[in-house]
């Protein structure tokens, strides 16, 4: 069963809150940080403990950390690939990797050869423009785990991709 979520971005929020929707527009939760500085996105998922995302700004390459349904996972990004490429270290989702390909809107959600969810821009006119997300499989922790990683995509275009 295909599942379709909406990650729509607040640009003008003080602390960058994030919606997350389901099908008919209807509110799921909300995502956002917990100071400006140094900020700790909190995730508050349906039927999971609350979900956070953290940036390690002292890493060599851009890095979050993200801790979700008792794990604890690091989601890198890769250099010298092209397009947008992240990888996951740790967790449940061990091996897992987001990718968007040069040129291209779409992202792809992958674990152990099997794709997790799509997702690509909306076309609302708004910047950020908002994520559509599908998802391919009806498992709670794999859907949380979907919309952590495009939390991490948003706030990486959002930052900038030429910045470290």
């Amino acid at each position: 069963m295909i599942r379709k979520l909406t990650v729509d971005h607040r640009l003008l929020s003080v602390r960058g809150r994030m919606t997350i929707r389901g099908e008919h527009d209807r509110l799921i939760c909300e995502a956002a940080a917990s100071t400006v500085l140094l900020p700790t996105w909190k995730l508050d998922w349906p039927g999971q403990p609350t979900a956070t995302i953290r940036r390690r700004y002292l890493s060599l390459s851009p890095t979050w950390q993200a801790r979700y349904a008792d794990s604890m996972c690091l989601v890198r990004l890769r250099r010298l690939t092209p397009g947008r490429s992240f990888e996951v270290l740790g967790g449940h989702h061990d091996g897992a990797s987001l990718r968007r390909k040069f040129g291209s809107d779409e992202f792809h959600l992958c674990h152990r050869d099997e794709t997790l969810a799509l997702a690509r821009h909306g076309n609302s006119g708004l910047w950020p423009p908002p994520l559509e997300v599908e998802l391919f499989d009806a498992n709670p922790i794999d859907e949380l785990f979907a919309v952590l990683m495009m939390i991490i995509a948003r706030l990486d275009m959002v930052r900038g991709p030429n910045r470290s």
